[in-house]
């Protein structure tokens, strides 16, 4: 799996408290199937927007990011990873 940019959808909540240097749960798209991650996340810079954004959609944007990524939340919770991606750009959404 390799990929330098990514798109995390989390709740509101984690959305909320995400900050630099700090980590997030979610879910990504990897291919067709969604993947349960644990975002490391990197320096939080200004989202400056895309053309098809969901204008009901919140963006916040960071550099430098670590994905770890399972089948499962469970498999997650219990740090059973299938693998990581590493300095990624990743866009966290809610």
């Amino acid at each position: 799996m390799s990929l330098d940019y990514s798109e995390v959808k989390v709740c509101k909540e984690e959305f909320e408290a995400a900050e630099s240097d700090g980590y997030v749960f979610g879910t990504m798209l990897v291919g067709t199937a969604k993947a349960h991650v644990y975002v490391q996340l990197g320096i939080e810079k200004d989202y400056q927007g895309r053309r098809n954004d969901h204008p009901n959609t919140s963006y916040r944007f960071f550099l430098n990011s670590t994905i770890y990524y399972a089948k499962t939340a469970s498999d997650i919770d219990n740090e059973q990873y299938e693998g990581s991606l590493e300095n990624l750009t990743v866009i966290i959404l809610c």
